[in-house]
């Protein structure tokens, strides 16, 4: 199928689209533009794509760039102040703040899960076989249940609006 890439900034018309999920919609995009959103270059939160490279993808938004080592990926500080942290400008004018964007911080959780999981096993006076600890998302389905099993696109649908409902409720 070809079109013109969904990045706004994009010079790229009528040329072949490569199909990328964002949240619960299906976005369109160049080569290019895909790889990077592939990649994790982009807004966590609203999928603007971004070019270490060069400016042409840039919005003219502020940005916030990780801090933690090896990582590099930028986030837009209205959409972490938005949707993560909402105190990120008065956080970024202290110059000993570290900032971790939300890859960073999802996999920083699933390590601590896995930490706190290897201490419970390895402590454990129970030497039968324990099952393996359940991903979050089972632990949500479980404690406010009224999901379906996910059949059809429409109940997915469903489903990840009830999510979204549950997590909007705890923040």
């Amino acid at each position: 199928m070809n079109g013109d890439c969904m990045n706004q900034f994009c010079q790229n018309e009528n040329v072949p689209l490569f199909q990328a999920v964002f949240s619960d919609q299906t976005l369109n995009f160049c080569q290019k533009c895909h790889d990077l959103y592939i990649s994790h270059k982009c807004c966590y939160f609203c999928a603007q794509i971004y070019s270490d490279e060069n400016n042409t993808n840039l919005d003219g938004k502020e940005w916030v760039e990780c801090d933690i080592d090896n990582c590099g990926k930028w986030t837009h500080v209205e959409c972490e102040k938005r949707n993560g942290e909402q105190n990120i400008e008065n956080l970024l004018k202290n110059s000993k703040y570290t900032y971790q964007c939300p890859w960073c911080r999802i996999e920083n959780q699933r390590q601590k899960k896995i930490i706190t999981t290897k201490k419970i096993h390895k402590h454990s006076p129970d030497t039968r076989q324990q099952e393996p600890p359940k991903p979050f998302i089972d632990e949500l389905l479980k404690k406010y249940g009224g999901f379906i099993l996910q059949v059809t696109l429409e109940e997915k649908l469903m489903d990840l609006e009830k999510i979204k409902s549950l997590l909007n409720q705890q923040l």
